[in-house]
């Protein structure tokens, strides 16, 4: 006999549930508590982040020491792969790279990052709409990551699955961004991560404001 139980047509055998798709409850179940631990662990790294970026909040007197310890908090208790932080130039047209932490994919690169005015890629949305965007397409990680020389989209793709693009307000004004990647996409997808993201843009906000950068 057929006995619809979940949203799923299942046959009745010895009291457990073998969905006709040949796919067992159990096993979906036991995916679906992995990823809500996943997630879990997940948040738990970036409140952690968020304990560690304050700390740094409370003690810095410079923008400089301000976005080495960010972008150290985001690598050692975030989680991410790589962060790197970089100031908005003119017109918020380009992003010049000030610090960067974790994975080894290059120097920080002495020419700007371009800002395309009213573009869709990751960076261009965090600075127009003044919250945290993430990517999960390759051509942007790639575009997006520190590097000097460029680097093959397998080679990035090997420690970054996800980037997320952090902006930081002075004045009310995007003056900055962090943008942070992991091979671990729970870190950003989500409104969990993402309001994590937006909470660690508002306090770094409100420290420079208080620097006054």
């Amino acid at each position: 006999r057929e006995r619809w139980r979940g949203g799923t047509a299942g046959h009745i055998v010895t009291g457990s549930v073998r969905p006709l798709n040949g796919r067992s409850v159990t096993d979906s179940r036991g995916a679906s508590d992995r990823e809500a631990v996943a997630g879990l662990g997940s948040l738990a790294r970036l409140h952690a982040m968020l304990g560690q970026v304050n700390r740094c909040i409370a003690r810095v007197e410079t923008c400089d020491a301000l976005w080495t310890g960010v972008c150290r908090g985001a690598v050692e208790q975030g989680g991410f792969s790589v962060a790197w932080g970089g100031l908005l130039g003119e017109a918020a047209r380009t992003v010049t790279a000030v610090a960067s932490h974790g994975a080894s994919l290059g120097e920080l690169p002495s020419t700007p990052f371009s800002v395309a005015p009213h573009g869709h890629d990751a960076m261009a949305r965090a600075v127009s709409g003044g919250r945290a965007v993430v990517t999960t397409d390759p051509a942007d990680q790639v575009r997006l990551l520190p590097r000097r020389q460029p680097i093959e989209s397998a080679a990035v793709r090997a420690v970054v699955r996800a980037v997320a693009v952090v902006p930081f307000r002075c004045r009310g004004h995007v003056v900055g961004v962090l943008t942070v990647g992991s091979a671990d996409t729970s870190l950003v997808e989500g409104p969990g991560p993402l309001g994590l993201l937006d909470l660690l843009g508002d306090d770094v906000s409100h420290s420079l404001d208080a620097l006054e950068l």
